[in-house]
């Protein structure tokens, strides 16, 4: 024991990225519960060949990452095996992730699962200073991952960084090179602040089709898009939509074939959305400054647009509008 952790390395786990070392931090875990404590991963490439799952009021250290682009070169690696066709680790609510990479390995599965049942179930975790890198989901909250907090954490080589949490927030993250989506919300209640998002996809906001009622109350504000492939902001049948002061640099700038791909802001079906124009770089045009509340804007059926200032909107087929106060 190191103070109040129990290291893996106790219990068995060698982190040299060849053995199986699933079973040795999964009884780490055990070990923790019973003694009420936490559990330590030191530097190493530890394989998974099967999920690990955290009980209750758990937390789970690593030592963190030193490489930006790809696997951190001296860090804590949770490495997927190809045999494991399932997720890399469950928690069970009020858990504390910290200082760890989950390395999917490139096989399409997920690397953090917040389990599908209400109540104190899936709620209450804190991941911080994570990587998420060449998963098909970084962090899935199937709906019921309420009041979770994701702070400081990278997602890398996905196809989608975060779906589905509720009631949560997401501050200080990098997304960069998630191919569909950066987050994709089907859920409500959500606030994203403060983070990059780079290459790939946006960000998505769409109601659950087996839901009673539309995705509603979710925010977004301080988000640097660079190069996103398609609309930075897409929302799509959802209610009180709050989009703050954002910066859309070389983002969906560049109208080219379909206007859509290239929107910055794309509404279908929204109700009450609220637009704080935030900054856009136009690059090299001669007849703007290279910094203007610039963005492209497309909307269809969509009521309670409103602009929180002045702003040059420029629509979907490059016709300006000037709207302090846009009508639908």
């Amino acid at each position: 024991m190191i103070g109040m952790f129990l290291s893996v390395l106790d219990f068995g786990a060698v982190g040299d990225g060849v053995a199986n070392d699933a079973p040795a931090i999964q009884a780490t875990i055990t070990a923790a519960q019973a003694a009420k404590c936490d559990v330590w991963i030191p530097a190493g490439t530890y394989l998974l060949k099967q999920t690990l799952t955290l009980p209750e009021s758990m937390g789970i250290y690593g030592r963190g990452v030193t490489s930006y682009w790809d696997t951190p070169v001296d860090g804590t690696i949770l490495r997927r095996s190809g045999t494991l066709k399932a997720h890399m680790m469950v928690c069970s609510g009020v858990n504390r992730i910290d200082g760890i990479c989950f390395d999917g390995g490139a096989h399409e599965q997920t690397g953090l699962l917040l389990p599908a049942t209400e109540d104190s179930h899936g709620r209450y975790n804190v991941i911080n200073a994570c990587t998420f890198l060449r998963h098909n989901i970084g962090i899935d909250g199937q709906y019921h991952g309420h009041e979770s907090t994701i702070t400081n954490c990278r997602f890398h080589q996905l196809q989608i960084g975060i779906r589905d949490i509720a009631d949560s927030r997401v501050s200080g993250c990098c997304f960069n090179t998630c191919k569909k989506q950066a987050v994709h919300f089907r859920s409500s209640d959500n606030q994203i602040s403060n983070s990059t998002v780079e290459f790939g996809g946006g960000f998505l906001f769409e109601t659950n089709p087996e839901a009673n009622e539309p995705a509603h109350d979710n925010s977004l504000s301080g988000i640097r898009f660079d190069r996103t492939e398609g609309p930075a902001v897409e929302a799509r049948g959802v209610n009180n939509l709050l989009i703050g002061p954002c910066q859309f640099q070389r983002s969906a700038s560049i109208v080219r074939g379909n206007p859509l791909r290239n929107t910055h802001i794309l509404l279908i079906d929204c109700v009450n959305v609220t637009i704080n124009p935030g900054m856009t770089r136009t690059g090299n045009d001669p007849d703007r400054p290279a910094v203007t509340p610039l963005h492209t804007l497309a909307m269809r059926g969509c009521s309670g647009v409103d602009f929180g200032s002045e702003a040059w909107m420029s629509g979907c087929m490059g016709n300006s509008v000037y709207a302090a106060k846009a009508a639908t």
